[in-house]
């Protein structure tokens, strides 16, 4: 009885007027009003978020400022540079070890691909554990990028792609031609992506961008790719008719850290978040084939130098807001009050990153041209047979 007239309280209190109605609401009919007072505000968010890449918020008061910290002229001109970093941290190299025996100096660089991140997604889940007077919460949290659009993608992917071709140069490798590779028979038997290639896999959204005038394809066992089952000959053929080794990179850059609390049986709350901050996440790859000298389908050596762990470059770039969210615990609490049993509950929330387009380029930049110095010193290194190992930490 005493459940009853609390459960009378609260509904007084969130309904005043319907409580002494003819016909009081029913559970149902109290979560189908609030869904619906949700829904009004989910479709708000999503006529932002139509075209994220079109976004812009046309009254940003620190667009200058945050351009200004990103060297940025008047010009729009951008400097960027590698950062230094410790290979041997950075990048999964042991593929590499037998690299040596058969390397070659000439390099083949037959695709570039820089998969830029635009929607990205944190999850978390707490199931209470045995108390059975609490129910179960999700928690998520999605973002997306908006104010850059595709020819700031394209720029930052051809700028990048040179940046790649000059290090191997400086590093002593012979870069064999685009149109070289093209005349040969291994290339003639790829099988090419349309452009507009784009993949949502686990939460996260990619746009794949390769330089201007270089069709994309994919390799087998690329997450992000579609190549199903396919083989390598033809990039074995390209290593054999070029004498080169085939390289076949992989950036992926990020725009947003997030956090979560995981999947906990015994715990009563889930907790998400993000932080702004471009990065180059665990899914880039330098993919490594050499052919066999006289069987142009096989492969001699194959190996990947992996990113292990994202590399972050400081600086900012733009302004993450709210806009859109959802929180059914109360009404959940109450059902349940009423009910008698726990009901579980969720808890969503959508944000959009308002970014300045130069001050992003540039730091994207920093991050690619990080990655492809730490791959290319790498593959020195390996091809004398020299590869560092990471450092033990000192206690």
């Amino acid at each position: 009885m005493q459940s009853f007239c609390q459960l009378l309280v609260v509904l007084f209190c969130l309904f005043p007027v319907s409580i002494f109605a003819a016909e009081p609401p029913l559970p149902a009919d109290v979560a189908n009003r609030i869904v619906n007072q949700l829904g009004e505000a989910a479709g708000a968010a999503a006529e932002i978020l139509k075209d994220p890449q079109n976004y812009e918020e046309g009254t940003n008061p620190n667009s200058k400022g945050i351009a200004k910290q990103a060297n940025v002229d008047d010009s729009g001109q951008l400097a960027f540079s590698a950062m230094e970093v410790d290979y041997a941290s950075f990048l999964e190299t042991k593929p590499l070890k037998k690299y040596k025996k058969f390397a070659q100096n000439r390099i083949a660089v037959p695709v570039f691909r820089v998969a830029f991140v635009i929607q990205t997604k944190a999850s978390a889940h707490s199931m209470s554990g045995f108390d059975r007077s609490r129910g179960g919460i999700s928690s998520s949290l999605t973002v997306t990028l908006g104010g850059i659009d595709a020819a700031v993608m394209q720029e930052t992917t051809d700028r990048a792609y040179q940046d790649y071709l000059a290090r191997l140069t400086a590093a002593g490798f012979d870069v064999v031609s685009f149109s070289e590779i093209k005349q040969t028979s291994g290339y003639q038997k790829i099988k090419f992506v349309p452009d507009g290639y784009s993949k949502s896999a686990n939460g996260t959204t990619y746009l794949v961008f390769t330089p201007t005038g270089m069709p994309l394809f994919w390799d087998f066992g690329n997450v992000i790719g579609n190549a199903g089952l396919s083989t390598g000959q033809p990039f074995n053929r390209i290593s054999s008719e070029t004498l080169s080794t085939v390289i076949l990179p992989t950036l992926v850059v990020n725009f947003a850290e997030m956090s979560s609390s995981g999947r906990k049986f015994a715990a009563t709350s889930a907790s998400v978040g993000a932080e702004m901050g471009i990065t180059l996440n665990e899914q880039s790859t330098y993919h490594l084939r050499v052919g066999h000298p006289k069987m142009s389908t096989a492969v001699t050596f194959m190996g990947d130098a992996r990113v292990k762990e994202s590399f972050s470059v400081v600086g900012d770039f733009g302004e993450m807001r709210e806009v859109g969210s959802s929180d059914d615990r109360a009404l959940m609490g109450l059902l349940s009050l009423g009910m008698g049993t726990a009901l579980s509950s969720r808890v969503s929330e959508t944000r959009i990153v308002s970014a300045e387009p130069k001050a992003y380029q540039q730091l994207a930049l920093t991050a690619l041209a990080s990655g492809n110095e730490a791959f290319v010193e790498a593959l020195a290194d390996a091809k004398n047979g020299e590869l560092r190992k990471k450092q033990k930490a000192r206690r």
